[in-house]
């Protein structure tokens, strides 16, 4: 629409304009303007130093267009007003249409608007001209200022540049402004003045013209033919949307640079992704070699704890085989001999069974023992295994107890290997309760055996619990009963062979609860 009207001015211009030309002036010749250094976007001056922004950009397309040379000069509003109402140069762009400026200069037809703006403060946000009625206004000095001090405006603080205006009224030296909304929503942006905002101003939008003196009418009606032929060629219409794009939304960028960019965009997302994916997997990876660094290490601990304790443990029997061996000769009391002796079978015996766990564990991680597979009822092997132990315990404060949920439960395993666990399991129940109940209960669970020994003990933290069925690992309550810290992992390589599993149930100060499955057949 606004493209339609100003076709029609055109050419309305083109055939009369707003004033009839008096006489000629001299041929075509360098035409020179004044432009103004900081009405940004229509007129200022560029980082190069050189005239650029809306206006310039229009009257170089007109110039070029009707065949004129032309040159431009910088001055600052201040000098501008110095002037008055006389054009500085051959012609003035940017000049408001009044009646009392035609009497003096002829006039194209309207090429540009200047749309108004109110500014205020955020905490203020004025929206309104009764909002603002008395409050102090800043104004540019121009023909808008004229027009407010004509409809009567009092408290207009007059301004001969709208940054400096911004500041002020950002300094709280003013209350609200009214000047050209794209250079506030500008110098707003760029220059720093972040505690301002703007609304549409009551005031009309404001349209300018070329103006030439009224000697000039031949290159009035050049100026307003390259308009037109601008207008309908689509000229203006591109050199508008360069300069206001950014604030009316009226730019298209051709075809071939949205293709462009949809490409890029594509294959940054690509790189993007690609960038992640690898990022996570070398995230991964690092994470998996340094829980695998932080398990070798802890193994290395392990091992090496074992290793120590593994030599006090052998030391102490065997020392004590050493010692009894080199004395039992030289008694000459019976009693006293068969002492000695009784004590090499003690010391003997507890040497052998901690050897034969060691090898036991060893073969059956590297699979060189052969285990011997037959039906068997386990409610009798713990059974068995539960009186052993109940006829060995010295306790008077610890009750042991025995539950079997079937007389009888056969299953098809390795009856040594399952007394065995069953046996590693009462111990170890034993050794960590001083007093309370020690539990065996045997149940069916799907199509598995199911045996819990349950004690009433010191129990186990939640954060030892996974490591509890590692080689070498010893809980902070073990490192004070004597022990290698192997029997508990020599229970879970058994159990996996015979193609079940074994886990434990624990809460410190509650006691614990350790169980095994075994298939039943």
């Amino acid at each position: 629409m606004k493209y339609f009207v100003l076709s029609i001015l055109l050419l309305f211009v083109t055939f009369g304009g707003f004033s009839q030309p008096k006489k000629n002036c001299d041929e075509k010749r360098t035409i020179h303007i004044v432009v103004e250094k900081d009405l940004w976007p229509f007129e200022f001056v560029n980082e190069k130093g050189e005239p650029d922004g809306f206006d310039v950009d229009m009257f170089k397309a007109v110039m070029n267009r009707a065949g004129y040379k032309y040159k431009m000069s910088v001055t600052s509003w201040d000098k501008v007003l110095l002037s008055g109402d006389s054009i500085n140069g051959d012609m003035s762009i940017a000049l408001y249409y009044s009646e009392k400026r035609a009497k003096q200069y002829l006039f194209s037809t309207p090429y540009g608007t200047i749309p108004m703006a109110l500014i205020s403060r955020r905490s203020d946000d004025f929206k309104t001209l009764d909002a603002i009625k008395s409050k102090r206004i800043i104004m540019k000095h121009d023909f808008l200022y004229n027009l407010a001090v004509a409809s009567g405006m009092t408290n207009i603080i007059p301004t001969n540049s709208i940054e400096d205006g911004l500041r002020m009224l950002s300094d709280k030296k003013a209350d609200a402004m009214i000047a050209n909304e794209y250079t506030c929503r500008y110098l707003m942006e760029h220059k720093d003045i972040k505690n301002l905002t703007w609304h549409p101003s009551p005031f009309e939008t404001i349209s300018y013209c070329f103006a030439v003196k009224t000697c000039d009418s031949k290159l009035l009606n050049s100026i307003n033919e390259a308009l037109n032929s601008m207008m309908f060629d689509g000229t203006y219409k591109h050199i508008h949307n360069k300069w206001f794009s950014s604030y009316e939304g009226g730019y298209k960028f051709p075809h071939w640079i949205i293709t462009v960019i949809c490409f890029a965009i594509i294959l940054i997302i690509a790189l993007i992704g690609f960038t992640l994916h690898f990022r996570f997997r070398l995230a991964r990876m690092t994470k998996n070699i340094l829980k695998e660094k932080e398990l070798a290490e802890k193994r290395d601990n392990m091992k090496s704890a074992f290793i120590a304790n593994m030599g006090s443990e052998i030391r102490a029997p065997l020392n004590a085989i050493v010692g009894f061996a080199q004395l039992v000769g030289t008694i000459d009391d019976p009693q006293e001999r068969q002492s000695y002796v009784d004590e090499l079978e003690s010391n003997s015996t507890t040497l052998t069974s901690l050897v034969n766990g060691i090898l036991d564990l060893s073969k059956i991680e590297s699979g060189t023992t052969h285990f011997t597979y037959s039906d068997f009822d386990i409610s009798y092997v713990c059974h068995d295994m539960f009186d052993s132990e109940q006829t060995t315990n010295n306790n008077k404060d610890i009750q042991y107890v025995l539950e079997l949920s079937e007389e009888h439960l056969d299953v098809y395993s390795d009856m040594q290997r399952i007394a065995q666990v069953t046996q590693i399991l009462l111990k170890n129940a034993k050794r960590f309760t001083e007093k309370g109940n020690i539990t065996m209960r045997t149940e069916r669970s799907d199509n598995f055996a199911k045996v819990s020994v349950i004690d009433t003990g010191v129990g186990i933290a939640e954060n030892e619990l996974d490591n509890l069925f590692q080689r070498y690992f010893r809980t902070d309550e073990n490192k004070s009963v004597d022990g290698t810290g192997l029997n508990l992992s020599l229970c879970r390589a058994i159990i996996v062979v015979l193609g079940g599993e074994i886990g434990v149930n624990s809460k410190p100060g509650q006691g614990s609860t350790f169980w095994f499955k075994i298939p039943l057949k």
